[in-house]
């Protein structure tokens, strides 16, 4: 009887023990999976975030481009007004020259 008892209480101290591993264990599953919940949510806000970081590197590139294109017009449009006036300043220096000569006669 004594024996019995022995492996009675022995039974009711491993089925104690197996009921608290088996509740730490579930707890250890519930909060790994927390963490991943939380891993998935921080990767999904990055994601997110890069995917609005890229559009705004790509209208920032665009407009880098248009402007690049505007400077190149603006140029051209100098270059050929300066051409024009040297135009004009060689057209004043023959016109006075002329006159020069024209008022020698």
């Amino acid at each position: 009887n004594d024996q019995l008892r022995n492996q009675a209480a022995a039974f009711d101290e491993a089925k104690t023990r197996l009921e608290t591993a088996t509740r730490q264990h579930a707890a250890a599953l519930q909060d790994a999976d927390r963490s991943a919940e939380d891993a998935l949510e921080r990767a999904n806000a990055a994601e997110q975030q890069l995917a609005d970081r890229t559009r705004a590197l790509k209208t920032a590139e665009s407009r880098i481009r248009d402007l690049a294109e505007q400077c190149e017009r603006r140029t051209t449009d100098v270059n050929d007004a300066a051409a024009a006036i040297d135009g004009a300043r060689a057209e004043a220096d023959c016109i006075e020259r002329l006159g020069a000569t024209l008022g020698d006669f």
